[in-house]
């Protein structure tokens, strides 16, 4: 996670600098990012000064393993034992505690990927660790939402299948700790709607990366991944469902207004018709024909909105309809909503037009400005919910390993 935020500050200071910022002032603008990447860069230091400078040994029971990938004979005498890191400096031994969980494995939990990664680049049998809950990497990867880390322990040169089997104390395989809820490990996404689209993800990641012919049994209350994760997300999926039913009531009452406005626009005329043809006057215009079309639009997307938040309104709200379809419902709706919005500001600036006089047209043109300020407001507080959206609907946040954390 720290090399994902450290390429997303060094694009941050290029784009600044490009735009003419110096770094004095760069400093200034994100004096915390700045900290947070040089206390990356010394803790990436410090490791790999510790690896090359002391002597780490790898104990099974009473025998030390070298570094270097295990053979297949090593990694299945691994299999159902637990192991510890110790350092050594000269020939003193470090006391051993029972509690205290390795390095390893703290680096999993708070997820530290440079970290893992080197234990398994020197020390492959790490992947066997356990805590004082019998949990494993694996499992801790999971429980805790790191996926790069959860990537670098499931490539196929570092774990083997009985990872995968092994569980905790109270029986809980890995796919048993990506199902449970993690409420101290929430997805950097507002929203509770969009934290259970991404915890739905999560799980799916999960058991996609099991091998084939992996079958795992119940836990210790008999309870099987996909139940764990319907209890667990049980007041997520409540506090979704009434999120996403209070948004589109306040939407729906919008796009109500809107449509009723619009129709009403487009059965009038402004300046009137003939009286031989009932063609309109202005009829050759560009203000009338923009008129029109924009009335016209208004009313289409007004319907289009209105439609899409009564349907989120009336779901069933299972824990599927989070994955898809119930956020592209509410993507199309703020879609319909912004664009009837913007079509009606049209419609009236280009109506009132009609209604003034040559000398006072440039002097309008601030005011129709001020008109469309409130809405352009409105949607700039909404954007960042649209492009959130855009994001789970198109973007698989766990098939990018330096770019899923923003």
């Amino acid at each position: 996670m720290q090399g994902i935020f450290l390429t997303s500050y060094d694009k941050f200071v290029k784009v600044l600098t490009s735009l003419g910022v110096g770094l004095k002032r760069i400093k200034k603008i994100a004096p915390e990012l700045q900290k947070l990447k040089e206390k990356h860069e010394w803790s990436v230091q410090i490791m790999d000064e510790l690896f090359e400078r002391s002597e780490f040994i790898y104990k099974h029971r009473d025998a030390g393993i070298k570094r270097g990938k295990l053979s297949s004979e090593e990694e299945d005498e691994h299999d159902d034992m637990e192991e510890t890191f110790m350092s050594v400096k000269g020939d003193k031994k470090l006391p051993e505690k029972e509690e205290t969980d390795g390095i390893a494995l703290m680096a999993v939990k708070n997820g530290v990927v440079e970290i893992v990664e080197k234990f398994l680049k020197e020390f492959p049998a790490t992947i066997h660790d356990r805590d004082k809950h019998m949990k494993t990497m694996l499992i801790l990867a999971a429980a805790n939402r790191h996926p790069p880390i959860y990537k670098s322990l499931t490539k196929e040169d570092v774990h083997s299948k009985t990872a995968f089997l092994r569980a905790d104390s109270h029986e809980n395989n890995v796919l048993h700790a990506a199902a449970k809820y993690n409420e101290n490990r929430p997805w950097p996404i507002p929203g509770v709607a969009l934290q259970m689209q991404w915890e739905i993800k999560w799980f799916e990641f999960v058991k996609a990366s099991i091998p084939r012919g992996i079958t795992f049994r119940p836990n210790q209350d008999e309870k099987t991944p996909e139940e764990v994760f319907s209890i667990s997300h049980k007041d997520l999926l409540k506090d979704g469902r009434d999120w996403l039913i209070k948004t589109s009531e306040s939407c729906s009452v919008v796009a109500a207004l809107i449509a009723g406005v619009a129709f009403a626009t487009t059965a009038s005329v402004p300046g009137g018709t003939l009286d031989t043809s009932g063609k309109p006057i202005f009829e050759k215009q560009l203000a009338f024909q923009v008129f029109s079309i924009s009335s016209l639009i208004a009313l289409c997307f007004a319907f289009t909105a209105l439609v899409m938040f009564l349907a989120i309104i009336t779901s069933r709200f299972q824990e599927k309809d989070f994955t898809r379809s119930l956020p592209l419902k509410l993507l199309l709706g703020l879609s319909s909503l912004f664009v009837s919005i913007g079509a009606t500001l049209v419609c009236f600036c280009t109506g009132h037009f009609f209604m003034i006089g040559d000398r006072l047209k440039n002097a309008a043109y601030p005011v129709y400005a001020l008109t469309c300020f409130p809405a352009s407001i409105f949607a700039a507080f909404q954007f960042p919910l649209y492009i959130d959206l855009l994001r789970g609907l198109f973007w698989n946040p766990f098939n990018h390993r330096h770019r899923w954390f923003f």
